[in-house]
C-alpha cells in the first residue's frame, strides 16, 4: 500500500504551488529573453548555487563514474529538452496551455515505470484518476480560449515524455551519493546544454540593455531559486520516494495554481474554471489514495 509521509505531503506542496507559479514567471522572462539564453542562466546559477550550499552543509562534491554519468545524461534529457520546451512554446502560447500539455507527464511516468520494471501495472484507478485531471485541465483551456500550435503541441508532448523518462530512469539508476549534488550536477549538464541551443539558436544576437530590465530578471532569479533549487529537489526526492502516479499529480494541480494567480493580475474565474478545479483536484485525491494491491518495492536513492 502507498502511504505518505508528512515529508513526503510537504514536498508535494512544494511542487504544486512553486511549480505551479514558474509558468507565469517565464512567461515574464521570456517576453524580453531569448528562451534558451533563459535557460543558460537559470540552471548554470541555479546547479552553482546547489554545489556551494552541499558544501557549505559539508557534502562531498565527489561523485562516482555512475553517478556522475547518470546526472550528465539526465540533466541534458530534463533541462534542454524537457523544460526547453516549455521556454520555446511559451513565446507564443499561453502558460495555461503550456501547463495543459505539460500535464501529460504523469501518464508518461507511470507508463515509463511500469515498462522499467519498478512499479506494478498501473491500476484502473489510477487511470480514472489520471483521466479525471485531464478533464479538469482541459476545461482549464477551454475557460482560456486560447490556442496552440500543432508544432508547439509536438515539442511540449516530447518535452514531457522525455522529462518523465529521465525521471523515471534515475529512481532506476539509484546512483550514490548526495542527492543535493547529483541535483546540482544535473542542472550544471542541463545549463551547458542551454548553452549549445542558445549558440544554434543565435540567441546572443539578442543581448542588450533590454535584458536588465527588473521584471525578466526577477522571474529568473525566482526560476532559479525556487522554481529549479528548492522545487526541483522536492521532485527528486519525491522520484526516489514514491509512486509516479503521485508524482506526476503536481503536472494536474499547476494549471489550477496559474489560476488562482491569474485572478491577482485581473483575471476572471468563471463557474467552468471553478468545475475545472474540482476535477483537478478530485483525481489528485483518487490517485494519492493508498493502492489495496502490491506494488513493486523500490529503493530509496542514497542522499
Amino acid at each position: 500500500m502507498t502511504s505518505l509521509s508528512p515529508l513526503a505531503l510537504t514536498h508535494l506542496a512544494i511542487i504544486y504551488v512553486v511549480w505551479g507559479s514558474t509558468y507565469l514567471a517565464i512567461r515574464f522572462a521570456v517576453a524580453v529573453w531569448p528562451p534558451f539564453l533563459t535557460g543558460v542562466v537559470r540552471f548554470l546559477s541555479a546547479g552553482t548555487l546547489m554545489l556551494l550550499t552541499a558544501k557549505a552543509f559539508g557534502h562531498s562534491l565527489r561523485l562516482d563514474r555512475r553517478a556522475l554519468a547518470t546526472s550528465f545524461l539526465s540533466g541534458l534529457l530534463l533541462f534542454p529538452v524537457g523544460n526547453g520546451a516549455v521556454l520555446w512554446a511559451e513565446q507564443t502560447t499561453s502558460s495555461g496551455l503550456v501547463a495543459t500539455l505539460t500535464a501529460t507527464v504523469p501518464i508518461w511516468m507511470t507508463l515509463f515505470a511500469w515498462l522499467m520494471g519498478t512499479h506494478a501495472r498501473p491500476s484502473l484507478r489510477v487511470f480514472v484518476a489520471l483521466a479525471l485531471g485531464l478533464s479538469g485541465v482541459a476545461l482549464l483551456v477551454a475557460n482560456g480560449g486560447a490556442a496552440v500550435s500543432a508544432a508547439n503541441a509536438f515539442i511540449l508532448l516530447v518535452g514531457a515524455a522525455t522529462w518523465a523518462f529521465a525521471s523515471v530512469w534515475v529512481a532506476k539508476r539509484r546512483p550514490a551519493g548526495s542527492l543535493l549534488v547529483r541535483v546540482a550536477y544535473q542542472m550544471l549538464a542541463g545549463g551547458a546544454g542551454f548553452v549549445l541551443l542558445a549558440l544554434l539558436h543565435g540567441d546572443g544576437a539578442r543581448v542588450g540593455p533590454a535584458l536588465l530590465a527588473p521584471k525578466p530578471l526577477l522571474a529568473i532569479l525566482y526560476l532559479a531559486v525556487f522554481g529549479s533549487c528548492i522545487g526541483y529537489f522536492s521532485f527528486s526526492w519525491l522520484v526516489a520516494h514514491v509512486p509516479p502516479h503521485i508524482v506526476g499529480t503536481y503536472a494536474f494541480v499547476n494549471p489550477v495554481i496559474a489560476v488562482i494567480l491569474g485572478a491577482f493580475f485581473g483575471e476572471a474565474v468563471t463557474a467552468q474554471g471553478v468545475l475545472a478545479i474540482g476535477l483537478v483536484v478530485t483525481g489528485v485525491v483518487l490517485a494519492a489514495l493508498p493502492e489495496r494491491r502490491a506494488e513493486l518495492v523500490q529503493e530509496p536513492l542514497a542522499e
